[in-house]
């Protein structure tokens, strides 16, 4: 359970007085039997919150409930004035800038040199450097609102074989995970739970369609990894420029570098065979040289036959 969770969810009650679970729920991107759990953690910690069934009910914080500002240390408001910043940084959204101005208002004074100090340690972008970031911006958003409003939306998706196919989802919830965005949610087409990644969708839509399929509580990424095809790992060596080099290790975690002839660089790395891999070391053209293994570097070869087969008339 997470403090800086039942932090909002206090803070969202002293604003609206009340909400349901199922508003909650949305918002957090739990399941309700969560927001429950939270409830009564809240109640253990000392704070006035309850709950009532039927129409007009929900969760409710007594109206005499203040937080107290005292509970923070200035090093811990510091602290959590940071993080509000680094996940408003995160978003890309100016309007969550104004969760940042309540904050400050809530936890009361702090030296203002010293929350610079402390809030400015980093700087997150997941934008490209390319024009490209206002469409990932954009794409960002679209799912956000439909996730908040509990909207189904569409679009056609490319799976990893390059096959488009249209799908409509019951989104849930927005993932970073490995370098990219992922859309976890209800797939109506397969009728089970799915991750799409951002990257791979075209003519994203809103649709006029509630949300039907409720987000449950989400497996550990741990065991989504378990779950996965397997895949065989092959352990390569390369021979690359030294040009090669950086691109090579901002793209792969490569385990070992070393000096090889000619000013180039010998690495060691372990990668799943699968076609993916031979079309991304292709795209390095003649800065990177396969050593090692045999059958890898052999269907290579005959990758670059068929490519001079294809420039040959």
């Amino acid at each position: 359970m997470q403090t800086e969770n039942l932090f909002e969810l206090t803070y969202i009650l002293l604003d609206k007085k009340s909400v349901t679970a199922k508003e909650m729920a949305a918002h957090f991107g739990v399941s309700q039997r969560t927001i429950y759990r939270w409830v009564d953690a809240l109640n253990l910690a000392g704070v006035p919150v309850f709950t009532s069934k039927g129409r007009g009910g929900g969760i409710f914080l007594s109206d005499k409930y203040a937080l107290d500002k005292t509970v923070f240390t200035d090093e811990e408001k510091k602290e959590l004035l940071a993080g509000v910043q680094a996940v408003n940084s995160l978003s890309g959204i100016p309007s969550t800038q104004s969760a940042v101005s309540k904050l400050r208002s809530l936890i009361g004074n702090i030296p203002e040199v010293n929350v610079k100090d402390k809030s400015n340690w980093i700087q997150i972008d997941f934008e490209p450097w390319s024009s490209k970031g206002t469409e990932v911006q954009e794409l960002f958003l679209k799912l956000k609102n439909a996730i908040f409003a509990e909207q189904q939306v569409s679009f056609d998706y490319y799976s990893m074989h390059g096959e488009s196919e249209g799908r409509c989802v019951q989104p849930w919830k927005l993932l970073f995970k490995n370098q990219a965005w992922y859309l976890y949610g209800w797939c109506n087409q397969k009728r089970e739970e799915r991750y799409f990644k951002l990257s791979r969708m075209r003519n994203l839509a809103l649709l006029a369609k509630p949300v039907t399929h409720f987000y449950k509580d989400q497996p550990p990424l741990e065991q989504l990894q378990q779950d996965a095809p397997p895949f065989k790992l092959l352990d390569i060596v390369l021979e690359v420029s030294a040009q090669a080099l950086p691109a090579l290790l901002d793209e792969f975690k490569v385990d070992s570098v070393a000096d090889a002839p000619g000013g180039k660089k010998r690495i060691t790395l372990k990668m799943p065979d699968i076609p993916w891999f031979e079309y991304t070391l292709l795209g390095y053209a003649d800065e990177v040289t396969v050593l090692e293994p045999p059958d890898l570097r052999a269907r290579l070869k005959t990758r670059i036959a068929r490519m001079c087969q294809n420039y040959s008339n």
